[in-house]
């Protein structure tokens, strides 16, 4: 067939198409009688109808797939956000409950403490670089924060305060094993009581180190330490642990005790500044 020839019949096929078209058109709105000649132009439009017709159904039907995984999607994103709120309030609500615990043990010293200073406060900085040393509260001396104050938490004494701006002070710990504060306390003993300095603490046996005694008699194991009552300018009668063990020099002329330290250093998120008497 040449070229002319092909031309006329994709002529003629279109020509054929447009018309079967057009009367299936006309059919369709007014109800013509489509004469038996077109029958097979029918055939020709119907088979074109199932072949278009399918893809259309099936994009039909994959969009609710897709929208039905859309919609899991945001749901899931939901999900998430609902779980991560709950868990930064669960966070929170331990926080304050440990604030809490921590106040309160340290709200027991206050009849121990009568006539003295007590400024509550809470933890605002403590970085793990500097956390044997130091950390900063979020009291200062517009809230009557003065230096020198003994710092309670958890039940005991923890720290002093050194440095004192207008809204926060920072806390030398006991546990810092530089430039050491020493602090004069007393060790209960059967039928008197026993002064000394707590003068260092010792890591690795996670024990404040007393030295310095004005008694020769013994002290036994799990003896009450307290601070001094004869220190006017230290808050007195702070507990500062238990004796755990009692070290003697080759000599015998002199003696440390080890104490366990009544407060928990790990977890500090109040604490409760206390000064001297008010008298």
């Amino acid at each position: 067939m040449n070229r002319y020839k092909k031309s006329r019949l994709f002529i003629l096929v279109s020509i054929v198409s447009v018309l079967s078209f057009s009367l299936l058109f006309l059919t369709t709105k007014s109800n013509m009688e489509i004469p038996l000649v077109s029958s097979s132009a029918r055939n020709i439009v119907s088979v074109a109808n199932d072949m278009l017709s399918a893809p259309v159904r099936f994009l039909s039907e994959r969009k609710v797939f897709f929208q039905d995984l859309i919609d899991a999607y945001s749901e899931n994103q939901e999900l998430k956000k609902t779980l991560s709120t709950l868990k930064n309030e669960a966070a929170e609500n331990e926080t304050l409950k440990k604030e809490n615990e921590g106040l309160k043990a340290s709200l027991n010293l206050a009849s121990a403490s009568d006539g003295q200073e007590m400024i509550g406060a809470l933890v605002s900085v403590r970085t793990p670089v500097s956390w044997l040393n130091k950390m900063i509260v979020n009291k200062g001396s517009n809230q009557g924060v003065k230096s020198n104050m003994l710092v309670v938490a958890n039940g005991g004494i923890v720290g002093l305060v050194t440095d004192v701006g207008e809204s926060s002070s920072s806390v030398q710990l006991f546990t810092s094993s530089a430039d050491f504060t020493k602090v004069a306390v007393r060790i209960s003993v059967e039928n008197e009581s026993i002064y000394g300095i707590l003068s260092g603490y010792d890591i690795e046996n996670k024990a404040f180190i007393i030295s310095q005694l004005n008694s020769s008699a013994d002290i036994a194991v799990g003896s009450q330490v307290v601070t001094s009552d004869l220190a006017g300018d230290m808050a007195s009668n702070l507990l500062v642990g238990q004796v755990k063990s009692v070290k003697t020099s080759s000599n015998n002329l002199s003696r440390e005790l080890y104490v366990t330290p009544v407060a928990d250093f790990s977890a500090i998120y109040s604490v409760m500044l206390v000064g001297g008497s008010n008298e």
